[in-house]
């Protein structure tokens, strides 16, 4: 009879919390990794979460970051961040071997979740933009038009159901309901344009050339993947101080798009400041309290708003070329990770879930965020349950990488 497990849970609330309330989706990590834990540990199995080459990267960065505190502009805040992000990770390796334990009855019942949650958090989100947002402004207490906020709602929730849906297709697609897991990533391309937000577009569109182009070309497309993103996040700093300068789109960009715009001031910014300390950084948390990053720029927004908008530049610029390495290696590891999957199909859309999530890691949220890095984590968590069933019967683990 099937059970309610933390993956389960995971599986349900993921896209539907994602849609009403996307900042409590660290609530939605945290309670099932204890849960998890508790039950690791009862059933002494909680050590085995803690191997393979993705626990000692994990490892080795959670020890960095919190050795960053050492150095950083403000140690305590700093060590604060650091601890929760090693927390995460540790929850992350227990809640991977829980996902790899599950009987093909308790997964029958995560798949089921999964699908109905993206079913009901889908309709949700095409139903409010239809209205105008006006569920937003009621659920949130606005009585009136609040441009801005709507947007940066807007934008957590499409995000979080982008990736929602290529777990979705995966179930759909391995029950040979062929056409439904089709249009997940379709239909969430199509609100992704309904909206608000062009990071979500760019993501979207990526996601399904990624998926396309790994359907045609899947190992090619996997190891040119791996390499390209761990390329990108070490050589981010350099790109943002050439091919995207500011001043090279101030034509293009400098109307309408100025956000956009604005954002390569940013970078370019954060690329200067991770030339003072290319080798350690700044230390974690740094980006909030940057020098000089409160400098207005005369079309409006300053050098620095919190965090540089870019996973790969915030990790350098606060953790230096160390903890670039460590990123490096770990979006390779997850970009690998769809090998493990038997058929070409699950492939290109695990490879397509990794293209998505990386997207708007590199145009958005500061990495650090609660909601987003448990975002993260959660895609990862479902992810790999699908991947464990799809690969049992090769005796491959695709969750000890």
């Amino acid at each position: 009879m099937p059970r309610l497990t933390p993956i389960a849970l995971i599986a349900g609330l993921f896209a539907p919390l994602g849609v009403l309330a996307p900042k409590g989706m660290w609530l939605l990590f945290l309670v099932p990794a204890l849960w998890q834990s508790v039950l690791a540990w009862r059933g002494g199995e909680l050590g085995t979460a803690f191997r393979g080459p993705l626990a000692w990267l994990a490892l080795a960065a959670s020890a960095w970051a919190l050795g960053s505190a050492g150095w950083a502009l403000s140690p305590w805040p700093a060590l604060a961040v650091a601890a929760s992000l090693a927390l995460g990770f540790a929850g992350l390796l227990i809640l991977l071997a829980a996902a790899r334990s599950l009987d093909e009855t308790d997964k029958r019942m995560v798949e089921r979740a999964l699908v109905l949650g993206f079913a009901v958090a889908a309709g949700l989100l095409a139903v409010d933009l239809a209205a105008g947002g006006a569920g937003l402004r009621l659920a949130h207490g606005l009585l009136r038009e609040d441009e801005p906020f709507r947007h940066t709602l807007f934008n957590r929730r499409i995000t979080v159901l982008s990736l929602a849906a290529w777990p979705a297709m995966l179930v759909l697609w391995g029950r040979g309901k062929r056409l439904m897991a089709l249009a997940c990533p379709l239909l969430v391309l199509l609100l992704a344009f309904a909206g608000y937000s062009l990071s979500a577009r760019l993501a979207a569109v990526a996601a399904l050339a990624g998926f396309a182009l790994a359907l045609v070309l899947p190992r090619a497309t996997r190891v040119l993947l791996a390499g390209g993103v761990a390329a990108f996040a070490l050589l981010m700093p350099l790109l943002a101080q050439g091919p995207l300068k500011p001043e090279r789109y101030e034509t293009s960009l400098g109307g309408r798009a100025y956000s956009a715009l604005h954002r390569l001031h940013i970078w370019r910014f954060s690329a200067e400041r991770i030339a003072e300390r290319p080798l350690a950084g700044w230390g974690m948390d740094a980006s909030r309290r940057m020098p000089g990053g409160d400098q207005a720029l005369p079309r409006g927004g300053n050098l620095m708003n919190l965090h540089p908008h870019n996973g790969s530049l915030q990790v350098w610029l606060e953790l230096g070329g160390i903890g670039a390495l460590l990123l490096a290696g770990l979006v390779g590891l997850a970009a690998f990770a769809g090998r493990m999957i038997d058929d070409r199909v699950g492939q290109a859309a695990a490879l397509a879930a990794f293209v998505n999530g990386f997207a708007v890691l590199n145009l958005s949220y500061g990495i650090w965020q609660r909601w987003w890095l448990a975002t993260l984590l959660l895609a990862a968590v479902l992810l790999a349950t699908f991947a464990t069933r799809r690969s049992a019967e090769s005796g491959r683990d695709p969750v000890r990488l």
